[in-house]
């Protein structure tokens, strides 16, 4: 009898060490640390600065582009002409060109406008992703938080379990020492008892499997930071109804919004393509000086030989120029391109107007039609401006 009581004075002494060396964790607190902690929020918000920083017109292709150029021609000539003056002549030269060089699109389809188009929506995608981290890392840390409460509640169930089992025990050793039980009975009650102790210690390592998850959730690499949790399971019952589950869910649901967001900027990568379908008029402006100089030595007629002075010459050339192209024929890469996949699914259409669409079609088709191609006259930006007022 003497091990069992020392094996239960064991046990409260690494349960009270146990618990000293805990922290208390609230559901708040752990949310808090692991958007501290988040890499997916860290990604996103760079993604962000990058596309703030491409949101511009000069990336869109708008401003012209000015070039300086510096060339540097250095040659030799060996001339042997028996007709000439001078039948034998090398010579030798060098020469510099500085010049600069300015070029305008004035015309390419529109694509400059659709570019700085698709940039201001990869710019507020990148916004939508930020929110969407931000709801991915909560909706981690509060499953990974609960699992972990449901797997403490269990544990102390077992506990109170074993707590009982004790004092059945602590029963049959009076019972046996007055002879009102016998050998049987206090093996049935070791039996159950150690039965309730290895159900504890599964549940224990349960219970640290989901307070591990909850550190990797939070983001905590430290193996040696244990947590007790605070909160308890609460869960206030609330009634739904589908029509106003509906309306929040197209009004603040970041990943439909991120959908539509990704199907505008399909469309205008499609504009972009039908761009190449257009001539491009392009304005081209140029300026050089060309300096020169050149020396070398000659054999006449005669058999003298003279020698040939230095010769420098300077030439200054300016040029407007202006271009136009116009692709004829490549092989159908802008037919292929343009191709169009055929939506799959019901026939159910999908609105732009966010949390003012009402339809009796089940949110699943709704979803089923979000890469639906729109025309370019018909896109109203609807969910692109309530973004852009969200943020």
């Amino acid at each position: 009898m003497t091990a069992y009581r020392l094996i239960i004075l064991l046990a409260f002494c690494v349960c009270t060490l146990s618990l000293q060396g805990q922290q208390p964790l609230s559901l708040s607190d752990a949310i808090q640390t692991g958007l501290e902690n988040s890499y997916q929020i860290r990604i996103a918000e760079t993604n962000r600065e990058i596309a703030g920083n491409n949101n511009d017109w000069a990336v869109a292709g708008r401003y012209p582009t000015i070039d300086l150029t510096l060339n540097n021609q250095n040659g030799y000539r060996n001339q042997n002409n028996p007709i000439s003056f001078i039948p034998e002549l090398y010579s030798f030269s060098t020469g510099f060109t500085p010049g600069a060089n300015a070029s305008l699109t004035l015309f390419d389809g529109y694509r400059v406008r659709y570019n700085k188009e698709r940039l201001e929506q990869e710019s507020l995608q990148s916004e939508q992703q930020i929110a969407l981290a931000v709801e991915s890392t909560i909706q981690q840390v509060i499953n990974a938080y609960y699992q972990a409460l449901v797997q403490q509640e269990q544990v102390e169930v077992l506990e109170e379990v074993l707590e009982l089992s004790r004092d059945r025990i602590a029963y049959q050793e009076a019972q046996q020492e007055f002879g009102q039980a016998g050998t049987f009975d206090f093996l049935q009650t070791q039996d159950a008892y150690l039965n309730d102790s290895t159900n504890y210690l599964l549940q224990k390592n349960s219970l640290d499997v989901a307070l591990r998850n909850l550190k990797q959730a939070m983001g905590v690499d430290a193996p040696t930071v244990s947590f007790r949790l605070t909160d308890e399971l609460d869960v206030p019952a609330a009634r739904y109804e589908l029509g106003g589950l509906r309306q929040k869910m197209l009004a603040a649901n970041k990943q439909l919004q991120d959908a539509f967001i990704t199907r505008e900027l399909a469309q205008t990568n499609r504009d972009i393509t039908q761009a190449n379908r257009y001539p491009r008029v392009a304005m081209n402006t140029t300026a050089n000086y060309d300096w020169s100089i050149s020396s070398g030595q000659g054999t006449t007629s005669n058999g003298e030989i003279r020698e040939i002075q230095a010769l420098a010459s300077k030439t200054i050339n300016v040029g407007l120029n202006f271009s136009v192209n116009y692709t004829l024929f490549d092989w159908g890469g802008t037919e292929y391109q343009r191709a169009e996949r055929p939506p799959a699914g019901s026939k159910c259409p999908v609105s732009d107007r966010g949390s003012e669409t009402t339809t009796q079609h089940p949110t699943r088709e709704h979803l089923c039609h979000l890469s639906q191609p729109t025309t370019a006259g018909s896109r109203q930006r609807t969910i692109t401006g309530q973004c852009r007022t969200q943020h």
